[in-house]
């Protein structure tokens, strides 16, 4: 896959997250049955997730899981790994996200940033 240039960067780059914004979420750590969590900022490239009370013990940093992004009508489910851990939840970043997916995320926080989905 070739570098993305510094425009699409800024768009699709993890320093887009939408602060306070919840969505729907299920996840799964390893083998583990999936849980149902929702996140606090989300973006393209990456998550705050609030477990606290949805898993037994948060997932150490550098761990990989599985989350299902929620949207009305369609689910994506992505690969992630931990980044951080703390405030009631696990940060983490959204691993090699196919182009469409990418575009609908960005298409539907566009559209509710917008007020129009």
């Amino acid at each position: 896959m070739s570098n993305p240039g510094p425009a699409e960067r800024r768009r699709f780059g993890r320093d887009n997250a939408r602060p306070g914004r919840q969505l729907p979420v299920a996840l799964q750590v390893g083998d583990a049955p999936w849980v149902s969590a929702t996140t606090r900022n989300v973006g393209i490239g990456g998550a705050f997730l609030l477990t606290d009370g949805v898993l037994a013990e948060a997932p150490a940093v550098g761990s990989e899981l599985a989350v299902q992004l929620i949207l009305p009508g369609r689910t994506h489910r992505l690969g992630a790994t931990v980044r951080w851990r703390g405030d009631g939840g696990i940060g983490v970043q959204f691993l090699a996200v196919d182009i469409d997916v990418l575009l609908d995320l960005s298409e539907y926080f566009d559209a509710a940033d917008t007020g129009s989905r």
